[in-house]
């Protein structure tokens, strides 16, 4: 897997993603992967 082209797929795991930081971190990593 090269990273230097920028186009490697991310995987991430948010551990209490229904709680209020969660929900927020959430929504910024699906905002930048949108992009």
């Amino acid at each position: 897997m090269d990273l230097s082209d920028g186009t490697a797929e991310r995987i991430v795991t948010v551990f209490g993603g229904t709680g209020f930081l969660g929900r927020r971190l959430v929504q910024s990593l699906l905002e930048k992967k949108l992009r």
